[in-house]
C-alpha cells in the first residue's frame, strides 16, 4: 500500500508539471497515444490551476507516505 501512494503522488507531480509547463506537449502524446483524456480544452485553459492541484495532491500523498 506504502508503494502504491509513492507511486501515485510521483505520477500526480510529474503530470502536474507538465500541465504547468508543457501543456501542447500533453495534448501532442494524447493525440499519439488516441486517447481523449487530456484532449478536452478545459484542460488547456485551466492547465495551471490544474497543475498545482495535481502538485499539491502528489506532495501530500508524499506527506502521508513519509508518515508511515
Amino acid at each position: 500500500m506504502q508503494i502504491a501512494t509513492l507511486i501515485i503522488s510521483t505520477i500526480a507531480i510529474v503530470i502536474g508539471i507538465l500541465f504547468i509547463f508543457f501543456p501542447n506537449r500533453l495534448v501532442t502524446l494524447a493525440k499519439e497515444a488516441n486517447t481523449v483524456i487530456f484532449n478536452d480544452f478545459f484542460f488547456i485553459k485551466h492547465s495551471i490551476p490544474t497543475g498545482t492541484t495535481l502538485i499539491i495532491i502528489g506532495i501530500y500523498l508524499l506527506v502521508i507516505y513519509a508518515a508511515f
